[in-house]
């Protein structure tokens, strides 16, 4: 069927084809996030994790979540949520609501899901920062480490700079022996923080984060294969 406006074929004046950008409500949505205050007039409600605080809005976490719009729906009687519970206002007299038993780490993990919905401890080759050190900070610490036990323990008067150089050396390897049992440990901690997020999903009925879990994993086999063939010797 050809439609025509006004006597005009509708492609008669079209001179290019018309092109949409990407979708930019995960990155505007996750600027919300971090620019929400609590002291601002677009949050609705707060939620408090020990000493954090995290001023977020209610339509967001409801559309995303039923446990959030049941919580947000429900009157303090009828929650069934004893580690989630209503403590008063905020600053600005939003609803104050008290979470526990849940690092506020994950919490935070969780509502950049909800807002852009992507998660970087999910993402291939993310190291937290606070499980993760660069070598030149390991390096560093170390003889900075054995510097100053050599300034406590050894007498270096007398000892040219290649002997001080030389123990030092011998020290630092010591050291990378020890660290490599650190290693499986940090894995270990990885691993389990993991765990820890999705069993924080479930609990915020976040299930859909679990298949991004998986997701991940698949793709850090199949990038793992593509090495492994390609650098095999022929």
């Amino acid at each position: 069927m050809v439609v025509f406006f006004d006597g005009f074929h509708f492609c008669s004046s079209l001179y290019e084809i018309p092109s949409v950008s990407l979708s930019s409500f995960g990155e505007d949505f996750g600027k919300l996030l971090d620019e929400t205050d609590e002291m601002d007039s677009i949050h609705d409600v707060t939620f408090q994790i020990g000493t954090r605080t995290y001023p977020v809005h209610k339509y967001i976490l409801a559309v995303r979540s039923d446990f959030f719009k049941k919580l947000f729906v429900s009157s303090d009687n009828q929650l069934d949520t004893p580690d989630v519970y209503r403590k008063d206002e905020d600053a600005v007299g939003c609803d104050l609501y008290v979470i526990e038993k849940v690092h506020p780490d994950l919490f935070a993990y969780l509502l950049q899901f909800i807002y852009t919905d992507t998660c970087d401890l999910l993402t291939p080759g993310y190291k937290p920062k606070i499980l993760h050190k660069g070598k030149s900070e390991e390096y560093q610490d170390t003889l900075i480490s054995n510097l100053s036990k050599m300034s406590f323990d050894e007498n270096v008067n007398g000892k040219s700079a290649f002997e001080i150089y030389r123990n030092n050396q011998v020290q630092v390897i010591n050291e990378k022996q020890k660290s490599k049992s650190k290693k499986g440990k940090v894995a270990g901690e990885e691993a389990n923080l993991i765990k820890m997020l999705q069993s924080a999903a479930r609990k915020f009925g976040l299930s859909n984060l679990s298949g991004r879990w998986v997701k991940r994993n698949a793709f850090i086999f199949w990038e793992t294969l593509h090495r492994v063939f390609l650098c095999k010797p022929i």
